[in-house]
């Protein structure tokens, strides 16, 4: 049996994993097309919408989860920031360059733009993934190391 808050923190992690590897795919199809210097084919188009969906349903279940009283500030706190990244300014940016691509037009970016400009962002949303945390009712646990010395 789980502790509902430790499931509650897994459930986070789990859906930030898929959000951030969705977020991944996404920028990976933008980058494909950046280095042959052509926009999406129908193909791609769908990949990407099928990408956001995955992006986007996997968010809502991170931040519902992070919205819980009991959720600990750190996870609220990268919750935020990823959030910015996938829908606020950093939305409104890659929002820019799909449109292009989807649209017959190779917008005005590098192969090698995109991913330093991409990179930090998707960071950003994987930290939620990544961040080390403990349920507040769990907080005074002490982990021994044993030296086998």
């Amino acid at each position: 049996m789980v502790d509902p808050t430790v499931g509650q923190l897994l459930s986070i992690k789990r859906a930030a994993w898929v959000a951030r590897n969705s977020a991944g795919d996404e920028a990976t199809l933008v980058n494909i097309a950046l280095s042959a210097g052509r926009p999406w084919s129908q193909a791609e188009i769908l990949t990407d919408a099928n990408n956001r969906g995955r992006v986007a349903v996997a968010w809502a279940i991170v931040t519902e989860a992070a919205s819980r009283a009991d959720a600990p500030a750190p996870v609220v706190d990268a919750v935020a920031g990823g959030k910015e990244e996938l829908f606020g300014a950093g939305g409104v940016r890659r929002q820019a360059v799909h449109d292009a691509l989807s649209t017959g037009q190779i917008p005005n970016l590098t192969s090698s733009g995109w991913p330093t400009r991409e990179t930090p962002s998707l960071e950003r949303v994987g930290k939620v993934a990544t961040l080390r945390i403990a349920p507040p009712n769990l907080a005074h646990c002490i982990v021994a190391h044993v030296n086998p010395k």
